[in-house]
């Protein structure tokens, strides 16, 4: 079996370590533009079944053929590149999966159905752990009882010994952070599917130590199909993102000042978005 990884970032590590312990794995091509990111992975996981391909994401020409030569395609970049990557799959006879984590993009892949059946192909997104895990959790949870009239999703990844101000640290993409805190959410309200503002309804929780009291409000795309699965059947269904407190408010502020603006700007000649100089300037203090 070859599969093709593509990314290497946080989340490759989680897959090559489950993929190397599989013993009908024959081959698995990691592919990310960064050549030091890959050969880092590579060198953490000291197997001959490994191997690197520097391509960027939106090569398709050189990635039809990795797709070509491959039984299944995992793709752990952001979002953006899902859709065509979903359409380059099915040209090419490859099984696909994603993290997913973008509603409308999601309903984009869903209109490659038939495409999809009539190639053989299985295209599968929205397999991260939210959306992802807690969404096949949640619906199995359902599934077990006689009727369900409130389901509610709370999840969040977060460091054990967070750093001021924000509390966080980067678990996956930065650019599918920002994603998750502009888009609105996908709801179930009185059994009619509906859409929130994200980082709405703030609530507390709170865990045993070490953690203790924390907070959960509304994000996009943790529910991911359940309220189309769910609706008309259960009359309440939502997801929050489980956070330290206070993180939401810093975020909310700096979102509303525009920070996460996609219009392009000039910054000393050079044509940018303010969100992407925003994503840049979050990563170097959230990866610790």
């Amino acid at each position: 079996m070859h599969i093709v990884l593509l990314g290497a970032g946080r989340m490759a590590y989680g897959f090559v370590y489950d993929f190397l312990k599989n013993e009908q794995l024959d081959k698995l091509t990691i592919v990310d533009i960064s050549e030091p990111a890959l050969t880092k992975i590579k060198n953490r996981y000291s197997d001959t079944r490994l191997a690197i391909v520097p391509v960027a994401a939106n090569d398709f020409a050189t990635l039809r053929s990795l797709f070509e030569n491959a039984d299944g395609v995992v793709s752990a970049i952001p979002y953006d590149y899902n859709y065509r990557l979903s359409q380059l799959a099915i040209e090419t006879g490859c099984h696909f999966v994603d993290l997913g984590g973008n509603t409308n993009v999601v309903e984009k892949q869903f209109t490659l159905d038939e495409q999809a059946r009539n190639a053989g192909v299985g295209i599968v997104p929205d397999c991260g752990l939210a959306p992802g895990m807690a969404s096949v959790i949640a619906a199995y949870a359902a599934d077990q009882l006689a009727r369900v009239n409130t389901l509610k999703i709370r999840v969040g990844g977060l460091p054990l010994h967070p750093r001021t101000p924000l509390n966080y640290m980067l678990l996956f993409s930065v650019h599918g952070l920002i994603n998750e805190y502009i888009e609105p959410a996908v709801i179930l309200e009185n059994g009619v599917i509906k859409t929130v503002p994200s980082m709405t309804e703030v609530e507390e929780i709170d865990f045993p130590q070490p953690f203790g009291l924390l907070e959960a409000f509304y994000t996009s795309g943790g529910t991911s199909t359940l309220p189309q699965t769910f609706e008309g059947t259960i009359d309440y269904l939502d997801y929050k993102t489980i956070r330290y407190p206070g993180h939401c408010h810093i975020m909310k502020a700096m979102i509303n000042l525009g920070f996460c603006d996609e219009e392009k700007m000039d910054f000393d000649g050079v044509s940018l978005s303010r969100r992407e100089v925003f994503e840049k300037m979050l990563t170097l203090p959230l990866n610790y």
